[in-house]
């Protein structure tokens, strides 16, 4: 892998982790407000894919 590969994968690796604290803090108000309940499953959703395609090094772009 070159440089600027390497450099944006580091990149996508923060971005998800930032992502998955926002995810994770959002599940909080949703055990007291169940209309939550959606959009915090589309964020788990959407995390965990980006988590899988980053892992497996795929669409980084």
């Amino acid at each position: 892998m070159d440089r600027t590969n390497e450099l944006l994968w580091q990149r996508n690796k923060l971005v998800i982790i930032i992502f998955w604290i926002m995810t994770l803090s959002s599940t909080i108000p949703a055990l007291s407000n169940p209309s939550v309940w959606v959009s915090s499953g589309v964020g788990f959703v959407v995390a965990a894919v980006l988590t899988i395609l980053n892992m497996k090094k795929n669409y980084v772009i």
